[in-house]
């Protein structure tokens, strides 16, 4: 199942209404047709394009490995959040995965080798951690549009620790490998987790 037609309108046109300031709404709008236009991207995994010039849309595209994210995503997911946050004409950013799964889980031979020399260090500036666990912390909203696995470190993707918007669709499995008391924040009350754990 991969990120359909319809899942992405409808995400979009949510990010839309966030990108909308209050004195918007009472004027005129012209009628436009969206095109996506490309983003240049630091990574061949994630790719991104604009929508409407305020809208940065954010896919994590390594299909044919689950979406498991490895050192390379990494950087894209930290460079994209970069430019959505610094870049004055975006107002929101849509992230989603493309193919049949949102994220899996952590691509463990290509961080083992990355970490081989210490910390994972991303190499430039322009970069904001996609976990939101260290500062700087991305600050414009971020619609997140999960479907099929979201394994492991795909909840941190999804419900990173800064603002965020989540969308979900209804065949959405979030599993966890450890126990917890509760795991209602992982999602919006109308999308209880499904399996695992939690």
């Amino acid at each position: 199942m991969s990120l359909d037609r319809r899942t992405l309108l409808t995400t979009s046109a949510a990010a839309g209404l966030l990108a909308t300031d209050r004195t918007s709404f009472a004027q005129a709008q012209p009628q436009r047709a969206s095109v996506p236009n490309r983003e240049p991207s630091a990574s061949d995994t994630v790719k991104l394009d604009r929508l409407d010039s305020s809208i940065l849309l954010i896919g994590i595209d390594r299909p044919s490995a689950h979406n498991t994210i490895d050192p390379s995503t990494f950087l894209g997911l930290g460079r994209a959040y970069y430019l959505l946050d610094h870049d004055e004409s975006l107002r929101v950013g849509v992230l989603y995965a493309k193919g049949a799964d949102f994220v899996t889980g952590l691509d463990g031979p290509a961080w083992e080798s990355a970490l081989r020399g210490g910390r994972f260090n991303p190499g430039t500036q322009e970069f904001i951690e996609p976990l939101g666990t260290v500062p700087p912390r991305r600050e414009k909203p971020l619609v997140v549009a999960v479907h099929g696995k979201t394994q492991t470190i795909g909840h941190e993707v999804a419900v990173p620790k800064a603002r965020a918007a989540h969308l979900a669709k209804s065949k959405t499995e979030w599993t966890s490998t450890r126990a917890c008391v509760s795991c209602s924040w992982l999602t919006p009350r109308w999308s209880r987790p499904s399996i695992g754990s939690c």
